[in-house]
């Protein structure tokens, strides 16, 4: 068994890091096991140091129990924080594999090249969610990346019977921003509920800096346990993410797995996850995401038909034992054992 260390922000904010984490830890994987060490407060003080300071005394106080240290990054303060731990890793002789998340890398590290060459130059391995930020690592001179996408577990919640026909709800889940493009999905859902009069928005997730009329058409909920969540996608009649920069978001793969169709924008690895011209459409575009919306309103067998299509994807492309399979390559690949 190869010994991996996840170092990460593991902390229960909703965010896709601390997702992809927890949808690790409930994983069964075949060749390693895992410890969970978060790295990261939600504390506007020293951006968060003592959970930094914590993280790394546990990798040199425990440096002989692992072989892999997998470490989360994404942009920003990241590399800085995380960034000071993939050197750690490799001067204390572990296998320093790295993830690459953020919706906004390829534009980070096109400023601060100089930092993101000097914190990857430390790892083995890198693994990354977008074709573009593989392009960019490459273009910086950095050459053992791959692409490896995201994963959800299709989980035993409560499947709802009701006829996709028959549902009425759109569902949309993330913080309530104008990165997600909540300002834009207002916008088309004035026109989707004029033409639908039964059908409902319902918001999950926190606000940011937009504000979101709850009532008539619209529901919203904040942030709400996952397996809450969960159950509001899987009796969904679609999940909309209008965002204007995303990475691998977790909400479609939540969808997908759940066999719900997605309604989204043409950002980030979105229009390779759903593969349906139909239902991926530009960012910022109000009046073709009201159009995507309202076309499975308008036929229950075209929402059934994406339903099927997206848990099937899923399923070959984006479950647990295909993705931890391609991690476990990048672990087993000349692991140290210290």
């Amino acid at each position: 068994m190869t010994r991996v260390i996840q170092l990460g922000n593991f902390g229960d904010d909703g965010g896709g890091i601390s997702s992809v984490l927890r949808e690790f830890e409930s994983w069964e994987w075949p060749t390693s096991r895992h410890t969970f060490v978060d790295t990261y407060a939600t504390d506007p003080r020293l951006w968060g140091a003592r959970r930094l300071l914590a993280a790394a005394s546990t990798l040199v106080r425990r440096r002989k129990s692992f072989d892999v240290a997998h470490i989360h990054l994404s942009e920003k303060g990241s590399f800085v924080r995380e960034g000071l731990l993939v050197r750690l890793a490799q001067a204390l002789g572990l296998r320093v594999v790295v993830t690459m998340h953020g919706a906004t890398f390829v534009e980070f590290a096109n400023q601060y090249s100089w930092l993101a060459r000097g914190v990857l130059k430390h790892a083995n391995a890198i693994a990354c969610l977008t074709d573009p930020t593989v392009n960019e690592l490459q273009a910086l001179g950095v050459t053992n990346v791959t692409l490896i996408p995201n994963a959800v577990s299709a989980d035993q919640l409560t499947a709802d019977e009701t006829p996709m026909a028959d549902r009425m709800i759109t569902v949309f889940v993330g913080e309530v921003s104008r990165r997600k493009g909540v300002d834009v999905l207002l916008d088309a859902w004035r026109s989707v509920s004029a033409t639908y009069p039964g059908a409902r928005l319902e918001v999950y997730g926190g606000p940011v800096d937009v504000d979101v009329p709850s009532g008539g058409a619209i529901a919203t909920h904040g942030r709400r346990p996952r397996d809450e969540v969960r159950q509001a996608v899987r009796s969904a009649r679609l999940l909309v993410l209008p965002s204007r920069a995303e990475a691998f978001p977790m909400a479609i793969l939540e969808a997908m797995a759940a066999g719900i169709p997605v309604v989204a924008t043409d950002v980030g690895q979105v229009r390779d996850m759903i593969d349906d011209d139909e239902l991926v459409v530009p960012a910022e575009d109000a009046e073709q995401l009201a159009q995507a919306m309202a076309s499975l309103y308008a036929d229950g067998a075209r929402a059934e038909a994406a339903a099927v299509r997206n848990e099937a994807r899923y399923a070959r492309l984006f479950s647990p034992r295909v993705v931890a399979e391609k991690y476990e390559v990048l672990y087993a690949a000349g692991a140290a054992h210290v």
